[in-house]
């Protein structure tokens, strides 16, 4: 869960499991797995911290960086 602002100044909490993109057009709009989209006033650099952050904390981030790790998970 990351806190994010409306346009309108509304703060909010978004599930970042819920994020498929996110764009700058140039305000910044995010996609959601419902259908919906959120305008927000954090650019999308922010929000993937935001959301890389929270991942890392809840323990749910996977490591795509090295392609021989994810071997390895496999066994």
């Amino acid at each position: 869960m990351i806190n994010l602002t409306r346009l309108n100044d509304e703060k909010f909490v978004l599930n970042v499991a819920h994020i498929t993109t996110i764009r700058a057009n140039p305000d910044t709009i995010i996609d959601l797995t419902n259908g919906e989209n959120i305008r927000v006033k954090e650019p999308p650099e922010k929000i993937v911290e935001l959301a890389t952050a929270y991942m890392q904390r809840i323990g749910g981030m996977i490591h795509l960086s090295s392609p021989d790790r994810i071997d390895e998970d496999k066994g």
